[in-house]
């Protein structure tokens, strides 16, 4: 070789490699937050919790306070939550129609209804209630209306036998009271019709989620669509049940239903049967001659107030 290089390192052991690129001291670490007051928000949130739980407190005082007046028990097994439904009320009425009056005291149901929107949904549900337990409608004017049109009082009619009885003799007592206003000030009157078909035999909700849920389907387009909807959702509402209609005698089978009942009574409020399509125009005829439907002549026609 052309020259020599002594090595310019000394021999050494073996060298340790870093196992990472550099240190860097945390940036956090644990402060003492005893003195430092909590944030608004969380303040906000812990007072409406309480205030949610007062309300639960007092919902289910009410609860057992009704329930111990229907007198129902919680049956066994049953978690004892206070919660009382429209099948216990149900079973409840049942009992108590096999009995002597005299017993349980009737259970109050107290609807409002506007004389230009007549729930003629009552009087089926009426009929059908009544197949398995004593039921009595009675209807009142409020002070807010100067008259009633003739369909109304040819309604309150039909109901003029059995109003002499004492209530007590009654499991079901509904009281429709006839005032001005009443759509705008109850427009969940819905709810109302959902109630009293919880109280029917099979309920409208024991006979499946789908069927249930079906149901309150139908049950939103008639309130929603029909009684509170414009002129193009109301055609759209009827479209849809023409097309239901095409399938089945009834909205959901070959027997009326709690749909069918709201429906028919949203129809004939609005007047809508002149301009309805042919499926809906058969399927009302077919329920106004039905005995469980059977109104006034009066009623089946449109009457201005």
């Amino acid at each position: 070789h052309m020259y020599r290089v002594e090595p310019i390192y000394g021999e050494t052991g073996p060298i340790e490699l870093p196992n990472c690129m550099y240190k860097v001291d945390s940036v956090y670490c644990e402060a003492d937050t005893s003195g430092i007051s909590r944030p608004e928000l969380v303040q906000r949130l812990e007072a409406r919790q309480e205030q949610l739980l007062k309300k639960l407190e007092s919902l289910h005082s009410v609860v057992q306070k009704t329930r111990e007046s229907l007198s129902i028990g919680m049956e066994k097994g049953t978690p004892s939550t206070g919660q009382i439904s429209a099948s216990s009320v149900s079973a409840s009425m049942q009992s108590s129609s096999s009995t002597a009056p005299g017993g349980a005291p009737p259970l109050d149901v107290v609807l409002g209804a506007s004389p230009g929107r007549p729930p003629f949904s009552v009087w089926p549900l009426k009929r059908l209630l009544g197949e398995r337990r004593r039921v009595l409608l009675s209807c009142h004017t409020h002070s807010s209306v100067s008259g009633l049109p003739r369909r109304i009082g040819d309604l309150g009619r039909l109901e003029a036998g059995g109003i002499g009885d004492s209530r007590s003799f009654y499991d079901l007592v509904l009281t429709l009271v006839w005032k001005q206003g009443a759509v705008k000030t109850s427009p969940s009157r819905i709810d109302g019709l959902r109630y009293l078909g919880r109280l029917l035999d099979p309920s409208y909700e024991s006979l499946g989620p789908v069927e249930a849920t079906e149901v309150d389907h139908w049950l939103d387009q008639a309130h929603h669509g029909l009684l509170h909807g414009k002129n193009k959702e109301r055609q759209a509402v009827l479209k849809a049940l023409n097309a239901q209609l095409g399938n089945s005698p009834y909205v959901l089978g070959s027997s009326p239903s709690l749909a069918d009942i709201a429906l028919w009574s949203a129809v004939l409020q609005l007047d809508l049967l002149s301009g309805a399509p042919s499926n809906v125009k058969r399927w009302m005829k077919t329920l106004n001659e039905d005995p469980k439907f059977k109104l006034p002549e009066s009623c089946l026609v449109p009457e201005v107030i």
